[in-house]
């Protein structure tokens, strides 16, 4: 009877799994659609998903009289991608600038980070500073990836 398991196979993109025959019946050959048009016939493969998405892993093994298949799933998944824009990088006074969240990908959380040590969780913020020059980042996640833009803002 085919069976294997493949680890990990829940990840980020490029997600690199890889995957062990555990058939009984000793099996000779070993056929494994890896669910992405790529496929191998080692018994104990590695492969890279490089596109997220859901994908069926088949593994079917023979004893070269019997065979068996059997089926799991993998699924890769792309980070959301930071992105903002400030309204200006240099500033006169007053010394306040909204940013915009333009993040890409199914953002549920966003942590800005403004140089100054103040940090702020609210999607479209303002800050305000004092004169200098300081990196603003963003990181923006699903609830488990995330991605991390940042730029510089000079205050005079």
């Amino acid at each position: 009877m085919a069976s294997f398991y493949g680890s990990p196979t829940t990840g980020n993109v490029p997600l690199t799994v890889s995957f062990t025959d555990v058939s009984s019946n000793s099996p000779t050959s070993w056929n494994w659609p890896f669910g992405d048009g790529i496929y191998s016939e080692l018994q104990n493969p590695s492969h890279a998903y490089n596109r997220s998405g859901f994908k069926n892993v088949a593994l079917t093994a023979s004893d070269g009289t019997n065979y068996g298949t059997v089926i799991q799933s993998v699924t890769s998944k792309a980070p959301p991608l930071a992105m903002f824009t400030p309204l200006n990088q240099t500033i006169w006074m007053p010394p306040c600038v909204s940013f915009r969240d333009a993040s890409a990908g199914s953002v549920t959380a966003w942590n800005w980070s403004f140089g100054d040590g103040t940090l702020s969780t609210v999607k479209n913020p303002t800050h305000c500073w004092g004169s200098g020059t300081y990196t603003v980042a963003l990181n923006a996640t699903d609830g488990g990836l995330y991605s991390t833009n940042s730029t510089t803002i000079r205050v005079y």
